[in-house]
């Protein structure tokens, strides 16, 4: 569901389709209580068609039925297969099944014209049988099991290959050749070249070293960088000194370029002979313990002078430069800030005083209406008296909404 996610500890449980439990409930009722008679044929049937995928298994009991003679039961239960399933459909599934008479059953019962299928079956029926059933399965685009059945057509491996790599049934047909043939190899080289152009070399390398192209073994491991398994595969494929020595040098400089000084420093000190090299690779790949290490090993000195020292002079000006220019880009972005918390300030203090200039003029606005109140109270009484609280109260709410109405003016200018 769509919150399995929240309940990783509990068991994730697969339920079954509804249709699919009832047909086969259903099923196996009908079939204990059916007799002799087979009664319950056409509900047993329409079990079998509703679940989709056991329309083959229906086609084989009324191939069961025709077999044991009772042919009037045979034509009902394919006459109601043939009105609720597509009639190409039902064909070839038959088809599937490597029976003709039961294909020209069900292409009779279906009113197909003859000359639609009897040519293609007729074609089928002139092959050899393995041949036949992977003709069969791969028009019907079962390619697994047309690849099982071509694989026993010794004459035909081109076709099988062909097949494999169009499908890209690499695995399975590894899996139906004897490891070592040389159809078993063939497999591998087509599968490692498969892999080699979607850039999984090392795993091509293996299928390479499988299929005995030790060629495309090294060059595959030589593109993974896996340098010692390239190396080993050059030594059994019997390269000569020279072309050795050139893909060591080819491993050891793409070994550099990936920053992995001490496996280049390898290959220069112990595959190549080459100390000073190899000191000078873990030199320029900041590998500076085993630099000198090796160094004090071989007894150089002058070889501090020549490669340690100069490479730490460079590392020491590129840290001191970056160093700089990430002070100078600090102290930039302080001063900015800087500019922006005064801005800020300075606009939160010219707020502060816009709010004090409009209090004190609502206070003056009250004190007025104050006034006013007293001098018409000598001569009204108590409703003169109401009537100047009333007053007061207007004016105060005018007042007010005067100094909200100033606050969002001023907001607006700024």
């Amino acid at each position: 569901t769509m919150y399995s996610a929240q309940y990783k500890n509990q068991p994730n449980k697969d339920w079954p389709d509804k249709v699919v439990s009832v047909c086969e409930a259903v099923r196996t009722v009908l079939e204990v209580t059916e007799d002799n008679n087979n009664n319950n044929l056409v509900p047993i049937l329409a079990t079998l068609v509703r679940q989709g995928n056991m329309l083959e298994q229906a086609l084989q009991r009324i191939q069961k039925l025709r077999d044991c003679g009772r042919q009037n039961e045979c034509d009902n239960g394919l006459r109601y297969i043939l009105y609720s399933v597509d009639v190409n459909l039902l064909f070839n599934i038959a088809l599937g099944t490597y029976d003709f008479d039961l294909v020209l059953m069900v292409a009779e019962k279906s009113q197909k014209d003859p000359k639609e299928y009897l040519p293609i079956l007729n074609a089928y029926k002139a092959m050899p049988s393995d041949y036949m059933k992977y003709s069969i399965d791969k028009d019907l685009k079962r390619y697994d099991s047309a690849l099982s059945h071509i694989a026993k057509c010794p004459d035909n491996f081109e076709e099988c290959l062909k097949l494999i790599q169009d499908q890209r049934l690499f695995k399975q047909g590894m899996l139906l050749f004897p490891k070592g043939s040389d159809n078993y190899k063939s497999v591998c080289k087509i599968y490692g070249e498969y892999l080699d152009s979607k850039r999984y070399y090392l795993e091509a390398s293996y299928l390479f070293e499988q299929a005995g192209d030790y060629e495309s073994a090294v060059r595959t491991s030589e593109r993974a960088c896996s340098w010692e398994r390239a190396g080993n595969l050059a030594r059994r494929a019997g390269w000569s000194r020279d072309q050795l020595d050139q893909l060591f040098k080819d491993l050891a400089a793409k070994l550099e370029e990936m920053d992995r000084g001490m496996e280049s420093a390898l290959i220069w000190k112990e595959w190549l002979q080459d100390a000073e090299e190899s000191i000078a690779v873990l030199a320029r790949t900041k590998c500076w313990s085993e630099c000198l290490r090796q160094v004090r090993q071989l007894g150089r000195d002058d070889l501090l002078e020549t490669h340690l020292l100069p490479a730490l002079q460079d590392r020491k000006q590129i840290l001191q430069s970056t160093i700089s220019a990430n002070i100078d880009k600090i102290n930039e972005q302080v001063k900015r800030l800087e500019a922006i918390r005064a801005e800020r300030s300075t606009r939160m203090l010219q707020q502060h005083q816009d709010d004090q200039e409009d209090m004190e003029v609502d206070g003056r606005n009250l004190d007025d209406a104050d006034l006013f109140s007293d001098t018409t109270s000598v001569g009204g009484g108590g409703s003169v008296a109401t009537s100047a609280a009333r007053s007061k109260s207007t004016l105060a709410t005018r007042t007010s909404g005067r100094s909200k109405s100033g606050k969002g003016r001023r907001k607006q200018e700024r």
